[in-house]
């Protein structure tokens, strides 16, 4: 009788396990499939104390290291890698590098201005004032290897600095760039005599004569270099107008010199000599703004022939590689889509834009996928493996405006706002914040997690396959970084 007793609890667990697997696997069934499983975890950051200004920080790519401004009795001071650097009347420009690792800043005492690396004096300059501080600006390059700053002047002289050496007087300097990958460094000047210069790596790697003050005016040219110091893409002036380069080929020529105006979309002729003399606007013209360059493959936004700059109803159209895709843009007046909303995926294998259709309808066409109109079209993002596109958009109902991200065509749900939206480094989820009343909570692949006050910095999209996808956010009168991590499947 034991041994029956102990057999019949037996048949009777094992019954009971094997129906409650049978439930579970049915509700698996019907329930979407979770691959993957990930966790919000939280690290302190710091403290608000008074004087901190909320508005100032800046982040690392893993946003582990960070630098801000404090107000002290009256004076401006930098903390940064637990250091506090001089008091200023007044700072500006501060630049972090992608490492955290070095820093860039510029301070006025006074009638001097200084430029600041890693909290210490590089330059100083007198006779300035907050408008020439507010001129000024900074970068680091991502390996950390090559720094430039300067000042910006649209009437007076300008001044540049790379790795710390001032560079050749120019009348004008203009279009500082770095190479993506940080190794090499250029900018475009005006000599004396009319000569704009491409320079690169300290070397003059190309020159154009008899071009006047108006070629460089409010930073006309463009220029994107390459880690091996050549030029990859470029807008360059040429005998009675200007031309798109594409490495060694000069891919586009359109007729007279551009001269860009509020909407960076302008080209006519040299500034006239006298006012009575005649300026002749160009019948076509690109935005410099869009100019885009990715693995070989050059885009800019420019107007279809016809339309002018003047009328409401200018006609844009993108070209790829010298040929035109996609539907064309409608902009009327609008500077956003004017100037143009242009992004390759970083594999540099596709291309999309924000447009504008006939009826005033916003878009978002990819070489992956065509949109629906939506009334706007903002922040357009690429997934790492450029198989994903997002951007923001809203819908308004009986005079309530509400916004919402669209990922692959897909609408997610719409609150008051959203912000930060991010897709993680493996593509496979996309997480962003959303506002309800004063409060703000974070959606990790539609599941909505916590409550915070305010959203301080995001993550930058991911370049690499291990990028950490991170918030920063104010909670109270903390500051807490939160990291989306991904966990191993549950079992």
């Amino acid at each position: 009788m034991k041994n029956l007793y102990r057999r019949n609890v037996f048949i009777k667990y094992y019954l009971c396990t094997l129906i409650s697997f049978l439930i579970v696997f049915v509700c698996r069934l019907q329930a979407e499939p979770i691959n993957e499983q990930y966790r919000c975890s939280r690290f302190p950051v710091l403290s608000l104390n008074e004087g901190i200004q909320e508005n100032s920080f800046q982040f690392s790519s893993d946003g582990k290291i960070f630098a801000y401004a404090v107000v002290e009795n009256g004076k401006y001071r930098v903390m940064w890698n637990n250091t506090m650097g001089e008091p200023y009347n007044e700072i500006s420009a501060l630049e972090l590098s992608q490492s955290g690792l070095h820093l860039l800043y510029w301070g006025l005492k006074g009638t001097k201005l200084y430029l600041l690396y890693d909290h210490n004096a590089v330059g100083s300059w007198s006779g300035k004032t907050e408008n020439d501080l507010n001129s000024c600006w900074s970068m680091i390059s991502s390996n950390d290897r090559h720094w430039i700053a300067g000042e910006s002047s649209r009437s007076g002289k300008s001044f540049l600095l790379v790795d710390g050496i001032v560079q050749p007087d120019f009348k004008i300097t203009a279009s500082a760039v770095l190479s993506k990958n940080g190794q090499s460094w250029g900018y475009i000047g005006l000599k004396k005599n009319g000569t704009v210069v491409q320079i690169v790596n300290g070397n003059e790697i190309g020159n154009f004569t008899d071009y006047r003050h108006s070629w460089l005016d409010n930073r006309l040219a463009r220029m994107i270099i390459d880690d091996e110091g050549k030029i990859a893409a470029a807008v360059e002036p040429r005998p009675g107008g200007y031309q798109i380069r594409n490495g060694n080929d000069v891919i586009a020529k359109f007729g007279l010199v551009l001269y860009v105006t509020r909407t960076d979309l302008m080209f006519v002729q040299n500034s006239p000599e006298k006012a009575n003399d005649s300026v002749e606007i160009s019948k076509r013209f690109i935005s410099l703004s869009s100019l885009q360059y990715n693995n070989g493959h050059i885009a800019w936004i420019q107007n279809v022939d016809g339309t002018s700059h003047s009328d409401s109803a200018v006609v844009q159209e993108v070209i790829l590689d010298g040929k035109a895709i996609g539907p064309q843009n409608y902009p009327g007046m609008n500077s956003f889509l004017l100037q143009g909303a242009l992004e390759f995926a970083p594999n540099g294998n596709a291309i999309a834009f924000i447009g504008r259709d006939e009826m005033q309808k916003w878009f978002v066409w990819s070489t992956k996928q065509f949109s629906s109109g939506y009334p706007y079209a903002y922040m357009l993002q690429w997934s790492l493996n450029g198989e994903h596109i997002a951007f923001k958009t809203m819908k308004e109902s009986d005079g309530t405006k509400q916004w919402f991200y669209v990922v692959d065509n897909v609408p997610l749900s719409s609150y008051e706002d959203v912000h930060g939206g991010r897709f993680c480094a493996d593509d496979s989820i996309f997480c962003y914040f959303y506002t309800k009343g004063e409060k703000l909570a974070l959606v990790i692949d539609k599941i909505e997690h916590g409550s915070f006050d305010k959203l301080i910095a995001v993550s930058p999209p991911a370049e690499r396959p291990d990028a950490l996808l991170w918030y920063v956010v104010k909670e109270g009168s903390e500051l807490v970084r939160l990291e989306i991590n991904k966990t191993k499947p549950v079992k």
